[in-house]
């Protein structure tokens, strides 16, 4: 069994990046979805950054999967059983 913390570095890197993704791309759903409503066209500006926020996302979930794989592969603790002797 293994944790997560955000005492380590990729964590939080995953942290911020995938919530900042989540928002920009959010806020973009919302102002498209404004604009259509109102008979709007949309920009390629809007296109642009949802796009990024889309990276934002995608770059947060590569890091959640590195933070997994670091926190499996990690070396395990050294346990205190003592070693079976032969012939004791």
């Amino acid at each position: 069994m293994f944790t997560l913390s955000r005492s380590t570095k990729l964590f939080t890197w995953f942290f911020w990046a995938y919530n900042a993704g989540v928002v920009l791309t959010s806020a973009m759903l919302i102002w498209h979805g404004t604009l259509t409503v109102l008979g709007e066209e949309s920009t390629t500006m809007i296109a642009g950054i949802a796009g990024l926020g889309h990276r934002l996302l995608t770059a947060g979930m590569i890091l959640l999967f590195l933070t997994l794989r670091r926190a499996i592969v990690s070396p395990e603790p050294a346990t205190d059983q003592a070693p079976a002797t032969a012939g004791a």
